[in-house]
């Protein structure tokens, strides 16, 4: 088993503790091509998203897009993310790419009011459904998943059926929740997660991770429908 030293731990919590500061954010939109970012994020503006898009159906993958910015903090806020979301949603359908957007839910209101993160969710999952696309919810942190899950939950209780759920195999919670969640159908990307959690809630060293991400893999690709294997800028 493999674990990371103090120095490394210390490093990756400086790290994702400044990812969680708007300002931060808005630094790194601004100038994070420039520093190196160009690595990780393949496209900064919707051109460049649809050309990686292009680029990943002819080698036979399908891909997946989202949103870089600040939480929402107002209904304003909300409007702004759930316009952009929907301009992704409108040009990947109408350049006939295999590919969808993934919706995080701090962008759509989460921590406004459950009734407005709801609205727009569904709003943008009926534009999406009317173009044949389906969208999944991205999984952020840990203390958002209940909510999270009970949102999902919620839309599949009311028959939406375009809509998929990403789980982190660096949770610890997370193969009870895909057991709770197959009877539903369950279209899931599975990823490793990059928040900076407490090892009560999550595995603090790769291995354990990757092991888990392996188990959740082969459930999923036994027992699930639609599953989706992330990477970094590829969805399988």
């Amino acid at each position: 088993m493999t674990f990371r030293s103090g120095a490394e731990r210390a490093a990756r919590a400086g790290i994702l503790r400044a990812a969680e500061s708007d300002w931060v954010g808005k630094v790194v939109s601004r100038y994070g091509m420039r520093l190196g970012a160009r690595r990780f994020v393949p496209a900064e503006n919707l051109d460049e998203v649809v050309e990686v898009m292009r680029e990943l159906n002819r080698a036979g993958m399908r891909g997946v897009t989202g949103l870089f910015d600040d939480h929402a903090r107002s209904e304003l806020d909300v409007a702004r993310h759930q316009a952009e979301y929907g301009r992704q949603i409108d040009r990947l359908a109408a350049e006939g790419l295999d590919a969808n957007v993934a919706l995080k839910l701090t962008h759509l209101g989460i921590h406004v009011s459950d009734d407005l993160v709801l609205q727009s969710t569904r709003r943008l999952l009926e534009r999406a459904a009317g173009r044949g696309m389906r969208l999944r919810i991205d999984m952020e942190e840990s203390a958002l998943v209940p909510r999270t899950l009970a949102l999902y939950r919620r839309l599949r209780a009311e028959g939406v059926d375009n809509v998929g759920i990403v789980l982190q195999t660096s949770l610890r919670r997370s193969e009870g929740d895909l057991a709770g969640l197959l009877p539903l159908g369950l279209n899931v990307r599975l990823v490793k997660g990059a928040y900076l959690e407490p090892a009560s809630v999550a595995y603090p060293d790769k291995a354990s991770v990757d092991e888990a991400y392996a188990s959740l893999m082969e459930r999923l690709l036994t027992d699930g429908t639609f599953p989706g294997l992330a990477t970094h800028g590829k969805e399988c």
